[in-house]
């Protein structure tokens, strides 16, 4: 029986953020179209277009190891990434591509993984031809990846985070206090740059960045330090308005707890964002929805009282 080519697909993903003026930090843009100096975040459009048969080197059959492999291959910084996915079922071709990219950059907990490497993204083309074969169906994944970071200053962040995470000492409040004001004496709050203010390299290297900076910068030195943490994207309410912006929250005794390191910063307000308690911290910090889905909220109890 001669295969039969059915479809192919193309997926567009701008990951990014786009940084305004004081404290803010995120903004997404329902559009794929950007204006010079804007980013976008988490932009996902599907297109049906026919090309040519994709060429492969990678051949899978589950999600989790082809969502490993794509993982790494982005920690290595590979702008082409070409993935073969077998199914004996026939499978929505942009859902799959979907879930893989997702398994690829959710939290493991190893400091370069997780939100530090979603955040790391520019932006992310899929291609996907789906083709029937004798016993099942046969997905052509092609995966065009930018990078914020290149290999090289990634290599420079790896050694940066060992050296500083090797000062910490005593328990874990204090290494997450440490590393809290590791940060604000070290860094400071600014939107100029080439686009390196959104990364820890800026953070961590150049000594200053935006809010994302700041968060991705704490989210890899804790979990360096063996500390749990997730980056949290959503609003700063001030009497001024509302604003994008991103944190942490961080674990500590089984709970997890606010830390917002770019407001820890802000002069008349030193470290008064600290392992804050989400009934107080809710009344100047909004999470975006999928941060109060039970899924999340399960996993990541927050605790609802300061530290």
């Amino acid at each position: 029986m001669r295969p039969e080519m059915k479809k192919i697909t193309k997926i567009v993903i701008a990951v990014a953020l786009f940084i305004t003026l004081g404290y803010s930090g995120l903004f997404l843009y329902n559009r794929l179209k950007v204006d010079a100096g804007q980013q976008v975040n988490d932009v996902v459009a599907y297109l049906s277009k026919k090309t040519g048969i994709i060429a492969d080197d990678e051949h899978f059959s589950d999600v989790l190891t082809a969502g490993r492999v794509l993982r790494k291959k982005m920690i290595d910084r590979t702008h082409h990434i070409n993935l073969v996915y077998f199914s004996k079922e026939k499978e929505d071709s942009q859902a799959l591509a979907q879930q893989i990219y997702q398994e690829a950059i959710k939290h493991t907990g190893v400091p370069n993984e997780g939100d530090y490497l979603h955040y790391s993204l520019s932006s992310v083309t899929i291609s996907s031809k789906n083709t029937r074969i004798i016993n099942g169906y046969h997905y052509d994944l092609a995966y065009d990846v930018n990078y914020r970071t290149t290999r090289l200053q990634e290599e420079v962040i790896d050694r940066q985070v060992k050296d500083i995470v090797k000062t910490v000492k005593g328990t874990n409040y204090q290494k997450i206090k440490q590393l809290n004001d590791y940060l604000v004496n070290h860094m400071y709050y600014s939107d100029q740059g080439k686009g390196e203010q959104y990364t820890a390299y800026g953070a961590l290297i150049n000594g200053h960045g935006v809010c994302q900076a700041y968060t991705l910068a704490y989210y890899r030195l804790l979990l360096e330090a063996k500390i749990d943490n997730r980056m949290i994207t959503g609003l700063s309410v001030q009497p001024s308005g509302r604003d994008n912006h991103t944190w942490n929250i961080v674990k500590l005794d089984h709970r997890y707890y606010d830390v917002d390191v770019t407001w820890n910063d802000a002069q008349g307000r030193k470290n008064m964002y600290f392992l804050k308690g989400d009934l107080q911290f809710r009344k100047s910090h909004l999470a975006n929805k999928s941060f109060h889905d039970p899924n999340f909220t399960q996993k990541y109890p927050l605790a609802l009282y300061d530290h």
